[in-house]
């Protein structure tokens, strides 16, 4: 009997060893490795966006300034929500970023939209790696967890900016078919005032939705005439050209933003009147970069 006991501790125990040994096994073969920026990035993210410093073959190098999140000890002045977190110090995180077979990159393309042409919109254009430039911002999304891997992952799809192909302004001078306006772009860096030189052609459309108010009917769209352009009037103009590489466009669409001009500082409201430089002109959004945990 005291035999039989002694077998079956002793095999009780040797099933518990070897358990043991198992786990440790595995434990090791599935220990996950931290990255050097977990401090900094305190969530689960997916998705990395950076200023793209060099494309070498089929990989990207770009880099973001991070900033580690201090849990805030400062008391809130009164009537204001104490922060969560403070800003502490700074460093950049670079990632050298894959791109193969499986990696999809693309760019948001925003056809114009015409109210009287009928126009089948072209299909967005086919983007590439080739089309990825040192100086560009991308969103570059990873199918780990970022705070996994050490300096490198490859990309399961790569967002580049769309090109900006529009542009907010006031008319300074019509001669002919050309339109001379002045625009702040507020989405650069630094910001700037800036002249185009727009060609309006026949196959431009000027139209604008009808400005009468009267609640019990929806707006209509109203066609318009390059003689119903004055100085000082805000337009949207809607082009195919990036406005970042020329000052000369060509207009697919021109969009009065009001019916008459505006009056401008130092002057009378006469329309021959140039406004000046920094007339107010509704700026685009200036997009940030930050990190995302989707898409």
């Amino acid at each position: 009997m005291i035999k039989k006991i002694f077998l079956f501790l002793l095999a009780f125990l040797c099933g518990i060893l070897v358990t043991i040994t198992i786990y440790s096994f595995f434990a090791k073969k599935t220990q996950t490795t931290l990255s050097p920026q977990t401090f900094y990035l305190t969530q689960p993210v997916t998705s990395f966006s950076g200023k793209v410093d060099a494309v070498e073959g089929n990989t990207i190098q770009a880099n973001q300034t991070l900033y580690l999140q201090i849990p805030n000890s400062v008391a809130p002045s009164p009537g204001q929500l104490p922060a969560a977190f403070t800003a502490g110090s700074a460093k950049t995180v670079t990632y050298r970023i894959t791109v193969d077979q499986n990696t999809k990159i693309e760019r948001s393309y925003n056809p114009v939209v015409y109210f009287f042409k009928k126009i089948t919109p072209a299909p967005a254009p086919r983007i590439t790696l080739s089309d990825i430039k040192p100086g560009q911002t991308i969103t570059a999304y990873s199918a780990v967890d970022l705070r996994t891997v050490q300096s490198a992952f490859t990309a399961s799809l790569i967002q580049i900016p769309p090109v900006p192909t529009s542009i907010t302004g006031a008319i300074v001078d019509r001669s002919g078919s050309q339109l001379t306006i002045q625009s702040y772009l507020g989405f650069l860096s630094p910001p700037k005032n800036k002249s185009f030189t727009l060609s309006v052609t026949p196959d431009t459309e000027i139209s604008t939705a009808d400005t009468s108010f009267d609640p019990s009917k929806p707006a209509q769209p109203r066609l318009l005439h390059l003689s119903d352009l004055m100085p000082g009037m805000q337009i949207n103009v809607y082009t195919d050209q990036d406005i970042t590489t020329t000052d000369h466009l060509t207009a697919l669409r021109i969009e009065p933003l009001l019916s008459n001009p505006l009056p401008l500082l130092g002057t009378s409201s006469s329309p021959q009147s140039t406004p000046s430089a920094t007339s107010s002109v509704p700026t685009v959004p200036t997009a940030t970069t930050q990190l995302s945990t989707s898409r």
